[in-house]
């Protein structure tokens, strides 16, 4: 398969220049990343990072950013010019395996099989509205759901003040993928928060597959909706264009770095001359800045030294003389 790949590359490089081979080898790192080839035997230009996308989900249920900031770590690229498609939700279901296999232990088995129950809704105080995929939640296997729902948004047409913490929880989600430093994909509907459907349950060439529960119909028009406030999936919406400004102004030439923390909820990551703090908590965390005069490129305020990241916060600093 390797050398097949190989030998696509470079026709590929010869007479479509412009073409990107894309691997979705859904595999533990040390196996998806060997579709990246070497530096001298090139294979696929990006390549999914299902492991990634799982740690993700793993830290927001845990409200820790341990499990994304080691996977995100240990995601070397053997080809430099190639990159990660990071993305945290796709057609398909969260599938739990990947990760298992890279974090390898019994104790990780038992932390991605809480986070799957809490993203089942069969976890006391859940916020989630996800389900399981194919199973009755027994066997820890994957995870069904549209990203908004399983981030606790009920309704992306209501007050996005009304959404309690669920809008910052799929924004913090998205800029995950924008700030390690891959190809960023966002799944049909998630850049307007849209929910899961369940009408597919009433379409015999739908019902037996369970994935359809995130694949709704679009509707653009929540962003035309009017109100005293933006609703849901326009401050979403909204959102996700910061996150893209950002990400394209930090103009980096190499994936994110993950930088020490202090603070276990907090994940550093130093993309190009940029520093992203994402907070995992629900609570808000104080923060020690080293550099001085820095400018968070979201909100576009002049940070302190010493301030604090709100509850499922991002900070996008950069230098006040490029922000």
């Amino acid at each position: 398969a390797h050398a097949l790949i190989e030998a696509l590359h470079a026709a590929v490089a010869i007479v479509a220049p412009a073409v990107i081979l894309k691997s979705e080898a859904i595999f533990q790192l040390s196996e998806a990343s060997a579709f990246f080839g070497a530096e001298d035997a090139p294979e696929a230009h990006l390549g999914y990072n299902s492991s990634l996308m799982a740690a993700t989900w793993l830290s927001l249920v845990e409200q820790s950013a341990a499990a994304f900031s080691e996977i995100l770590k240990r995601a070397t690229l053997p080809v430099r010019q190639a990159r990660w498609a990071t993305y945290v939700r796709c057609h398909d279901d969260i599938g739990w395996g990947p990760l298992l296999a890279d974090l390898a232990s019994p104790e990780a088995e038992r932390r991605i099989r809480a986070a799957a129950q809490w993203l089942h809704g069969q976890t006391e105080g859940s916020w989630s509205r996800g389900q399981p995929f194919q199973t009755d939640g027994a066997a820890l296997h994957g995870t069904n759901g549209a990203l908004a729902s399983l981030c606790g948004l009920a309704d992306p047409s209501a007050p996005a003040s009304e959404q309690g913490q669920a809008v910052a929880r799929v924004l913090l989600m998205q800029a995950a993928i924008f700030a390690s430093g891959g190809l960023p994909i966002l799944f049909m509907g998630d850049e307007i928060g849209l929910t899961n459907d369940r009408d597919y349950l009433s379409d015999p060439e739908r019902a037996h597959d369970g994935r359809w529960i995130h694949r709704p119909p679009m509707n653009w028009s929540l962003l035309s909706a009017t109100g005293a406030e933006p609703n849901a999936a326009q401050a979403i919406f909204a959102g996700v264009q910061r996150l893209g400004a950002a990400m394209r102004a930090a103009n980096a030439s190499a994936p994110a770095q993950v930088l020490d923390s202090a603070t276990a909820a907090l994940a550093r990551l130093e993309l190009g001359d940029d520093l992203i703090v994402l907070n995992f908590s629900s609570e808000a965390q104080a923060i020690t800045l080293a550099a001085p005069n820095l400018r968070d490129r979201l909100s576009g305020e002049a940070m302190n030294p010493t301030s604090s990241i709100p509850p499922y916060g991002v900070l996008w600093l950069a230098s006040e003389a490029v922000a």
